[in-house]
């Protein structure tokens, strides 16, 4: 299982990193130690956002939360609720997982970049038209509000607006449908369990 030598080969990374005294730590990051661990075992960098690194391999897609995230990575909270809702085309789908402590990889299923998702009004409008848009956008403001402890008025664009991180990275498109892909950044009142 890949997922397994990515979170393998992150440790190795952070444990060279902490070895380096301050002064080389002024010019190599531990995500440079790791890009290079993660190159040299067949892995091809495909993006990465401020709390993770996506990567390919062998034909596959996998997520590790790799960069400042620790404890409160916003999707992990998104993917376990995505996984309660499987029928609904709109949400992401998953392939296995594999955790040690807060740091975990995910596999992730294949989807495309849609171009056209710039603003949370194009996800709202969206939305106003396809009932499955509609239960994703719903779920990720429920569960935003939930982290935020917050309650707002009723207007949906309002609430996407407020709690969720829409760009067209984040919407993405996977058999015609779109995808609301990762729409929660930071979870603060309920971090990753530690396993």
């Amino acid at each position: 299982m890949h997922q397994t030598r990515i979170i393998k080969l992150w440790q190795e990374a952070d444990t060279r990193y902490q070895a380096f005294d301050s002064h080389t730590k002024e010019f190599i990051s531990r995500n440079t130690l790791f890009k290079d661990l993660m190159a040299r075992d067949g892995f091809t960098k495909i993006g990465v956002g401020m709390y993770s690194s996506v990567w390919s391999k062998d034909g596959r897609l996998y997520k590790i939360n790799s960069n400042i995230s620790g404890p409160n990575d916003g999707f992990y909270h998104w993917m376990k609720l995505c996984n309660d809702h499987p029928e609904n085309p709109c949400l992401p789908k998953f392939g296995a997982m594999y955790q040690e402590g807060t740091r975990y990889c995910v596999e992730l299923v294949q989807m495309e970049p849609t171009g056209d998702i710039q603003r949370s009004k194009d996800l709202v409008d969206i939305a106003k038209v396809n009932p499955h848009m509609m239960e994703a956008v719903q779920l990720a403001v429920q569960l935003a509000e939930t982290n935020k402890q917050q309650i707002m008025t009723d207007d949906l664009t309002a609430k996407v607006v407020r709690f969720l991180d829409i760009h067209d990275e984040n919407v993405m498109v996977r058999d015609g449908h779109y995808v609301l892909n990762d729409p929660i950044s930071t979870i603060t009142n309920f971090p990753i369990p530690v396993v």
